[in-house]
């Protein structure tokens, strides 16, 4: 009810105006209080490692959502990998209730196509290395 309320009273645009209004003025208030406070005290040249404490978090933070990605891939892939395998045993239980000669022949066009899919993952497989082979041997 209150933010029914609220939305009548002030548009999007204007909220957002006004957070960055207040963030800018406390981001300013916030320098110069530092400011303030490092001609007050003196310190030693360089920085204090806040920088590189900073920069190192971003890049364990970069690191470990790449890993989460990947990882998430992986169980994608796998999963379809599963299922196709799952699809072809059933095809193949389901070619075994068929009357004899089409039984037969199923089996036979199930154990080509199985073939065919392994030899196409295994180029698939052989593309990719030779594509990160070529990437790893131009010069930069």
């Amino acid at each position: 009810m209150l933010d029914q309320f609220l939305s009548r009273i002030f548009s999007s645009w204007l909220v957002f105006a006004i957070l960055a209004v207040v963030l800018l003025a406390l981001s300013e208030f916030g320098w110069r209080v530092g400011l303030a406070r490092s001609r007050a005290k003196p310190e030693k040249a360089g920085d204090s490692g806040s920088v590189p404490a900073a920069v190192l978090t971003l890049l364990g933070l970069l690191l470990g959502f790449t890993f989460a990605m990947a990882v998430s891939r992986h169980d994608t892939r796998r999963e379809l990998v599963v299922q196709e395998a799952n699809s072809i045993l059933t095809t193949a239980r389901r070619a075994r209730l068929l009357p004899e000669p089409q039984a037969t022949t199923v089996g036979r066009l199930l154990r080509e196509y199985v073939a065919m899919r392994i030899e196409a993952h295994r180029e698939a497989i052989l593309a990719a290395v030779r594509g990160i082979a070529q990437k790893q041997r131009r010069p930069a």
